[in-house]
């Protein structure tokens, strides 16, 4: 779920150390008040070379993510907030149970989605009460869980492992969800991390998340670094689909000096191309960009899992070149859809995850 991954982003200060790295609960209480910027990159191409950065864990490791084909020229800006109470004007707050948090992660994404994460420390780690979220003025979306789950224990080291099992209730715009959520994770390897921008040593945890929705049962293996400061600086996502498994990677880089701009290419495409959307996983909008070698009618649909077209994005005669459409999912709920693109003989189909 959004929620774990993007906790840990913030949260954990990794001891200055040789061999293993160790978290603490008095090196997360060093960062309340401190902010974060950084742009984060994403690819879900060369899913062999991401199963064997997965398939790769143990101690003293290196995962080299510079094999990986990012694209340098796009990112996502976000600012993140350690704080000790979300803003007043936050959804939730002085509301039960957001109440009794102890610190409140604010993640900005982009000029209008905010996300407030709630969490409260415990005498073995660090507990997840709930999220809620606001995107754009009118669209606000919250989960609440039956009771606190354990998010890190802590002290946190290489081989710890731990469960958590739980209900939540998830509030989208006018409905309402009721959803059993397990997490079996492990600290399951540390060593060198490699990133286009610089080596780090890292901590590495693996986290095994199941969701029961109304709709179905979803599963999908989440991996996250650790690095010293404040950083989770890269993960993976194994996500299981009906037509097989979905390979994503991506990692953070501060933003000082590495502005979040997006070129064009000029060029006239060579062939007919469906690249990845851009951010993903995505909350409450998306790119979509793809490549036409010629003049076509074009249909660029969303669907869910069961084939219910949820927008239609384009319906159109193009000519040839390099296109750009944003998805907007403010009213829909969190899960998996499908972008499908075709064009004249042509036709393409891509996943994306929707995290709210």
């Amino acid at each position: 779920m959004k929620c774990v991954a993007t906790l840990c982003l913030m949260m954990c200060y990794v001891l200055p150390a040789v061999g293993q790295i160790i978290l603490t609960e008095n090196d997360i209480q060093t960062l309340v008040g401190t902010t974060q910027v950084f742009n984060t990159y994403s690819t879900d191409e060369r899913p062999d070379a991401i199963q064997t950065l997965i398939n790769t864990d143990g101690a003293n490791q290196t995962w080299d993510f510079t094999v990986l084909p990012f694209d340098e020229d796009e990112s996502v800006r976000t600012t993140k907030t350690l704080a000790t109470e979300a803003p007043a004007d936050a959804p939730g707050h002085g509301e039960v149970p957001f109440i009794q948090a102890d610190y409140v992660l604010i993640d900005a994404i982009g000029a209008d989605s905010v996300n407030y994460d709630f969490l409260q420390s415990g005498t073995d780690g660090v507990y997840f009460l709930g999220t809620t979220g606001a995107y754009g003025t009118n669209s606000e979306v919250r989960s609440t869980y039956d009771s606190p789950i354990l998010l890190l224990p802590l002290p946190a080291t290489y081989g710890d492992t731990w469960t958590s099992n739980a209900t939540f209730t998830l509030t989208d715009g006018g409905n309402t969800y009721e959803i059993e959520e397990t997490l079996n994770n492990e600290m399951d390897g540390y060593g060198t991390l490699i990133l286009p921008h610089g080596s780090f040593e890292v901590l590495r945890q693996k986290q095994v998340l199941s969701l029961a929705t109304p709709f179905g049962t979803t599963q999908q293996t989440n991996y996250f670094y650790y690095r010293n400061a404040v950083d989770v600086v890269a993960g993976m996502s194994a996500i299981e689909l009906p037509f097989g498994t979905y390979y994503l990677a991506s990692y953070n880089r501060p933003a000082d000096g590495d502005p979040n701009t997006a070129s064009e290419n000029l060029d006239v495409p060579a062939t007919f191309s469906l690249h990845a959307n851009y951010p993903n996983p995505f909350n409450p909008s998306t790119e979509i960009h793809f490549d036409l070698h010629q003049q076509a009618i074009v249909s660029l649909v969303v669907t869910d899992l069961a084939g219910r077209i949820v927008a239609h994005l384009a319906d159109e005669p193009l000519s040839v070149g390099t296109y750009r459409y944003t998805f907007d999912a403010t009213k829909l709920s969190s899960g998996l859809y499908l972008y499908r693109l075709t064009a004249g003989s042509h036709s393409a189909t891509r996943p994306m995850l929707l995290v709210k």
